[in-house]
Parts: C-alpha cells; structure tokens; sequence
C-alpha cells in the first residue's frame, strides 16, 4: 500500500485565503430564534444568487457561512436554548435539507475554483514563455548587430591608408581649414562691434531694424541701440519728467479688448484649514478610559464593591437563571427596602420553581437560558410584576451616548421627567447575562445599586455575588461603563473597530447591543 500523499487541490490557496475571515453571526439565547433563521434565509438566498452567477469566491464565502451559521453548536443556531423546541421544528427541518444542497452545490464550487487556478496557470506558462521567446530574439539580434559591426570595423582597419605624405598633409588641409573657419569668424563679431569702437568710426549702411521687423531701407529707425533709461527724479523733487500715469488713468484707457473695467472683487476670505478629524479610539483604548475612570471613583468612595454571600449556580437548579434572578430583584425592591438577605433567598430558593416552571411551558432543556421577554411575561401573570408599573424600555449601542442615555435617564427620572423622587428598578440584559439596578431614595439623596448574581470575587475560598453601591447616577454610569467593557472578547473588540457605526438592522448579531427595562411605582 502507498504511503504517497494526493497533490492539494489547484484551488487550495485560493480556498483557504477565503476561510481566513471567515465570520457568521453568534447566537444569542436572549434573542427570538425566528430571527436568526430569518438572517440564514437571507444568506441562503445571497448564497443561491451568486451560484447562479458563477461568482466563485462570493458564494464560497456566503456557501461556508451559511453552513456553519445552520450546524455550530457552539456559537451558531444549534447553540440556541430554542433551538430543540417544538414551535421551532419545521424550520429546523428546512435548513437542515438546505444545509445538505448548499454542501453538495460547495464542492461543485471548488471544482470551479480548481478549473480556474489550472486555466490561470496555462494562461500564465504561456505567457511567461512568449516572454522569454521575445527576449530571446532580443538578444540573438543585438548579437548579430554587434557581429555586423565588428566585421565592418575589421573591414575598415584593413583598407590601406596611403603613404606617410598623403596622410600628412590630409591632416594639414583639415587644420588649414578649420583654422580659416576661427578666423573667419573673429571677423565678424569684430565688425559688428565696431560702432561701439573708442576710434568714433562708425559703420556704413543702415543697419536692419530691431528684431528684424522693419525693412532694411525703413527711415523709422537709424539706429538700434536702446534708448537711455528713464532717470528716478532728483532728490530735491525738481520732477522734469510728467508723473506716472493715476491707477484710474490707466483703468480707463482704451485697450485691444474694448473699454477697460475695474470690477469690485467681493472674494471670499481665505478659507482657514480646518483641523484633521481626529480618528475614532479603539475598543482597547476605550476600555482602558473606562477602567481608569472606575479606579479614580473607587478610590474616591463613589463605587464601592460589597459580597453577596450565594451565587447562581451554587444551587444546581439556579444554573442560567439570571434572567428570573434579577427581575425578582427588581420586583422585591419595588415593594420595599432590598437587603441582602432577601438576595441570597431569591438566588437559593424564590427563583427555582419560576425557573421549572417557565421552561416547562416553554419546551426548554433543564439548564437553558430563557428570553427576558418570556420572564417579564410569566411575572406579570403571577402577579409578581404589575404591567401598570412598567415605566419603558430602552436599547442599542451600549457604547453610544444617547442610546446609553436613554436608559439611565430612563430609570432616573422616568419616561414623563418627573420621577425624581420616586425609586425604581431595572433589569440590563447585555452579552448573555441580565442585571438588577435598583434606585434608592431617601435623605435627599438618590443612590444606586447594581446587584449581579455572577460571582464577582472571593472571601475565604468561597465565590460570591456582588452588590456594587454608587452615591450617584454619575457614578453607576461609570461603573456600567466599565462593566460593559470587560465584557467584550477579543473578537467582540475586532468587530467593534471594524464596524464603528452602529446599524439597526444587524443589532441582534452587534455584540454591542443592549437591552434595559424599568418598572417605578406609581403615587
């Protein structure tokens, strides 16, 4: 049996330069999954028209895309927490048979590629080879050229070059002659300075005008030196020649164009260089700016960082249960004053059975995690939630100022401006985890809490939650920022500096995108 390995493929560079970027959508579980198969549609569909097409490298790219997008576990659809439901499974079905033609029409596309490397490396040899062939002729012509020219000087060398005498005096006349042509010459240019002779003689004949323009016999001009320069007038202002003619004088005379004009110039004013615009900053850099802000306002006692003594997750059933953990935080503190005590028993005991419960109804896996939307809904039936308290929803570019601002403001003073006074409470959804934000009010002072359910940090060898205090809203704004921030992957931080603007229609794929929803009690 031959251990010889097959030749790579024509295409192989070509196909794996195309694979270097190769980037698709991660899947969110927060999302509605009907989303995502409508983008894979959309890519199917991209995919099919350039098939047709025959543009190669564009439905390799979209083909690959499409297929894994449809098969990852980890970060494509198959990684969603809908994805086994029942409500989903027709669709799931469809893909999974489009995913099977896209596959088989891919390697009809690498066939192509490969047919198009071989044309592209004959068309190559061909033409490298007309290349060498023309300089072969090249060359061999310069070498019979300097082959002629070396038999013709030999030819030339062997010609007798008669006697001594006859070669002397050849050398003679050519001097004779050259030497008559110096002469000659001196002649000239000594007669045509004679006019200008200290002797006075002057030259007979009158000489032709300057510049040749004027005929030899014209009377106009007698001789062709150059008049004497005007003189500046005399220091003591005894001006006996006329002054230069006025600005106005010389604007109205009379020109070769018609009546001369002076026309106002109403310029602009030179316009002043504007400065560069100064180049966006990094998500690295950014995140630097953030973390050195949260240091300088913990450091001032404005963020201060305090244990919860649990965590989601210690408890099995809890697992993936932030979304439920922190709007039962949202809704306790509503009710009354939240301690942490009451924290620990919802992350331990209150969330468990909501947790069963709505993913029992929902068709989901023990440990899946569920849609905001669904939780809020499931509360609000239960009565844990009251619709009437919902005071809005704001989202977007968690890195944008005013779709941020939207949501701070939001929970701040509420959606008619007015509820300064009153507390409230959020629930953040950002890169697949949820938040609780609870405003306090009391003293004449507004503070704000952010309580995460995630072990944040460590106290004897156990992980704990953290309940983060800010004095202000200045200062949950920092700490928001900075928590964000460390959020994003290395991958998340590429696409963000790629794709610096934002765009509506690609926020559920932005890993930028955020989502908060408030509730603040009516008085």
């Amino acid at each position: 049996m031959s251990d010889k390995k097959s030749p790579p493929r024509p295409g192989k560079a070509r196909i794996d330069r195309l694979r270097m970027d190769r980037v698709y959508p991660t899947v969110s579980s927060f999302f509605d999954l009907i989303k995502y198969y409508e983008a894979a549609e959309k890519l199917y569909n991209v995919f099919q028209e350039v098939y047709l097409l025959k543009q190669l490298d564009e439905a390799f790219v979209f083909g690959e895309r499409y297929c894994y997008f449809c098969t990852d576990e980890e970060k494509g659809i198959p990684s969603h927490a809908y994805y086994l439901t029942k409500e989903n499974a027709e669709l799931k079905r469809k893909h999974h048979m489009q995913v099977s033609q896209v596959i088989d029409q891919l390697k009809t596309v690498m066939d192509w590629i490969d047919q198009e490397e071989i044309e592209k490396e004959l068309q190559q040899q061909i033409e490298e080879d007309q290349k060498q062939r023309a300089l072969g002729e090249t060359q061999q012509a310069k070498l019979n050229d300097f082959q002629r020219r070396l038999e013709q000087q030999q030819q030339e060398q062997a010609k007798p070059t008669g006697t001594p005498e006859q070669v002397q005096k050849s050398a003679f006349d050519k001097l004779a002659r050259l030497s008559n042509g110096n002469h000659k010459a001196q002649q000239e240019h000594s007669s045509s300075r004679k006019k200008q002779d200290p002797s006075g003689d002057v030259p007979t004949g009158k000489p032709s005008s300057r510049y040749g323009l004027m005929d030899v016999d014209s009377e106009d001009d007698e001789s062709d030196e150059l008049p004497p320069p005007v003189l500046p007038p005399p220091a003591n202002g005894d001006v006996s020649q006329p002054p230069p003619p006025s600005y106005h004088t010389v604007a109205s005379r009379r020109n070769f164009l018609g009546q001369a004009k002076v026309h106002p110039t109403n310029l602009p004013p030179p316009q002043q260089d504007l400065p560069p615009t100064p180049k966006p900053l990094t998500m690295s850099q950014l995140t630097q700016q953030y973390k050195q802000a949260y240091i300088e306002f913990h450091h001032a006692g404005r963020i201060r960082v305090t244990p919860i003594p649990s965590y989601q997750g210690r408890i099995p059933a809890s697992t993936n249960g932030c979304t439920v953990i922190s709007a039962l935080v949202a809704a306790n503190h509503l009710r009354r004053d939240l301690v942490t005590d009451t924290i620990v028993r919802i992350m331990d005991q209150d969330c468990v059975p909501l947790l069963q419960q709505i993913r029992s109804k929902l068709g989901l896996g023990g440990c899946a995690l569920i849609i905001p939307s669904d939780v809020h809904d499931h509360l609000v039936d239960r009565k844990v939630l009251k619709q009437n308290e919902f005071e809005g929803a704001a989202g977007g570019n968690i890195l944008d100022p005013i779709h941020f601002g939207s949501f701070t403001k939001l929970l701040a003073v509420g959606d008619d401006g007015k509820g300064h006074t009153r507390r409230a409470a959020a629930t953040l959804f950002f890169r697949d985890h949820v938040i609780s934000i609870v405003k306090m009010v009391g003293g004449g002072k507004v503070r704000y809490d952010l309580v995460d359910s995630l072990p944040g940090m460590t106290m004897s060898g156990q992980p704990m939650a953290t309940r983060t205090h800010c004095q202000d809203l200045e200062s949950l704004e920092v700490l928001l920022k900075w928590y964000c921030s460390r959020k994003f992957s290395e991958s998340n931080c590429t696409y963000i500096d790629r794709n610096s603007k934002w765009d509506d229609a690609m926020a559920d794929f932005d890993p930028r995108v955020f989502q908060g929803f408030v509730w603040m009690p009516k008085q």
